[in-house]
């Protein structure tokens, strides 16, 4: 099994977090399929955990040097962004998508 998790906002568009291989990957994809993509080190989890739960404006290169940053928003919100491939995406997350995800990260952490 791969430990995924996949979330769909009011614009259609999809962001998907998977670990495969101990890579953590995020994928954020439009209605139109278009995509941009970051990939970390599964030991990278905890750092990402710390930065839900502290809700840190934070950018975080991947291994090819493309950014991924987050953002809290007003209402407990957090937008993630990602720019890969010339391109720039964002998501927004809500409280409860925030706490399921940080969960999520500390758990891929004991994997």
């Amino acid at each position: 099994m791969i430990p995924m998790l996949e979330y769909k906002d009011i614009s259609n568009q999809t962001l998907k977090v998977e670990v495969i291989l101990g890579s953590m990957y995020f994928t954020i994809k439009d209605e139109y399929r278009r995509y941009v993509h970051c990939v970390f080190s599964s030991g990278r989890s905890r750092e990402f955990a710390r930065i839900l739960n502290n809700g840190e404006v934070a950018e975080v290169l991947d291994r090819g040097g493309d950014p991924l940053r987050t953002r809290p928003l007003k209402g407990g919100l957090l937008g993630i962004e990602i720019e890969s491939k010339e391109m720039v995406k964002g998501f927004v997350l809500d409280k409860q998508q925030v706490q399921e995800l940080s969960d999520w990260f500390q758990r891929v952490h004991k994997i």
